[in-house]
């Protein structure tokens, strides 16, 4: 099946995106999908930066508030707390830079095939990016549980954990469902017309 056929086959299809949808001959189709994924890709670039400024200033407070600050009421568990802060900090600066480099150096260009799997892999919910997430929820939990057990009023030093450690996965567990939601309200439409157009191209 070539390509023509492909998109005439595609311009049938239902869009589940009320703002895009394929329109006049099949080379224009084509070439305004691919504006539309710029654009996209433009978005995501601009929120990876906003984040990226907001972790690097996050960072940097940390390290004067937690390392460099002279003060000695500040105890060592304190300083282990935001140390574990800092940490998870600096690997969401490497997600975030490593994300926005590689948005950058998208080629509009490439081949149909390449550019449309390459895509994928970025509307795609599930990536290897997120496996960074565990080491950064354990360093976020230590953190936490290091400062927090020093507000909880509980004798037994047990029950504080095991509450930090449900308050925080409960917290995990709402972060997750909403991020997931907002991915199938945005991007997962996009996915599925992408995997659509690549099936296709295998016929």
């Amino acid at each position: 099946m070539n390509f023509n056929q492909i998109t005439e086959n595609y311009e049938k299809m239902k869009s589940p995106i009320s703002d895009f949808s394929f329109q006049g001959s099949s080379k224009r189709s084509f070439s305004d999908f691919i504006s539309f994924l710029k654009s996209e890709d433009l978005k995501s670039k601009k929120i990876i930066k906003r984040f990226y400024v907001i972790y690097v200033i996050a960072a940097i407070f940390y390290i004067l508030l937690f390392i460099v600050n002279p003060d000695p009421e500040l105890t060592f568990q304190a300083r282990i707390s935001g140390s574990c802060f800092i940490v998870a900090f600096l690997i969401y600066i490497h997600l975030f830079r490593n994300k926005y480099i590689k948005l950058k150096k998208i080629d509009y260009l490439a081949a149909s095939r390449h550019f449309l799997a390459d895509a994928k892999k970025r509307f795609s919910f599930w990536n290897k990016e997120l496996f960074w997430m565990i080491p950064t929820f354990i360093l976020i939990d230590y953190g936490a549980t290091f400062s927090l057990t020093k507000y909880i009023n509980i004798t037994n030093i047990i029950t504080e954990i095991l509450l930090i450690q449900l308050g925080y996965f409960c917290l995990i567990v709402i972060s997750f469902y909403f991020g997931r939601l907002d991915w199938k309200k945005k991007k997962m439409p996009i996915f599925n017309k992408i995997t659509n157009i690549l099936a296709e191209f295998e016929e």
